[in-house]
């Protein structure tokens, strides 16, 4: 199966430049400046920054963190896609099997990312970036919906703006990514 890579002419330009005989099928697709590329039900649009890169875009990820941290916010804050931990729900964490050291630890700032506080950044920090992945829910404590209604709940007004895929773990059932229209 050849891996799609979506970038502009000169993104593409430099990858080829520097891929060299790599093993790995690629399906190189061009974006162009101010035309909307659809792939799948996403719709991108590219532009150009100043920066001193070949066309660069931004796709920042954050899992396996208890807190955003203001550093953190600046730069998630910043990026054209995010990928961010929805780890657990804190009532299924809370009543689910788990020992109380290891509940301790998912929910301290050295732990995991709840449901509520990644809802409430997407709401507070996010207000530019309308696709977002939510990634490293648990299979024990976290639902796909129970983190989805979270989002809905905490983003209000905005839900209609966003567009959030849900990254679950591939099975023989599971579509991967899921992605949901709020």
């Amino acid at each position: 199966m050849k891996v799609p890579i979506y970038a502009t002419g000169g993104t593409l330009h430099e990858i080829i430049r520097c891929r060299g005989s790599g093993t790995i099928a690629v399906d190189l697709v061009r974006c162009r400046w101010d035309e909307p590329l659809e792939i799948g039900n996403v719709s991108i649009e590219a532009f150009p920054v100043s920066h001193d890169a070949k066309e660069p875009t931004s796709l920042c990820c954050c899992t396996d963190t208890g807190v955003i941290t203001t550093e953190m916010e600046g730069w998630l804050s910043r990026c054209d896609g995010l990928v961010l931990e929805s780890n657990h729900c804190p009532e299924m964490l809370r009543t689910g099997p788990y020992p109380e050291m290891l509940k301790r630890r998912i929910r301290s700032r050295r732990g995991h990312l709840s449901n509520p506080d990644a809802a409430a950044f997407i709401r507070t920090r996010c207000m530019d970036i309308t696709t977002i992945m939510l990634a490293h829910l648990s299979e024990v404590n976290n639902t796909p919906e129970k983190a989805l209604a979270s989002v809905r709940e905490c983003a209000g007004l905005f839900a209609g703006d966003l567009e959030i895929a849900i990254a679950s773990n591939p099975g023989p059932d599971a579509g991967w990514p899921r992605r949901i229209r709020l």
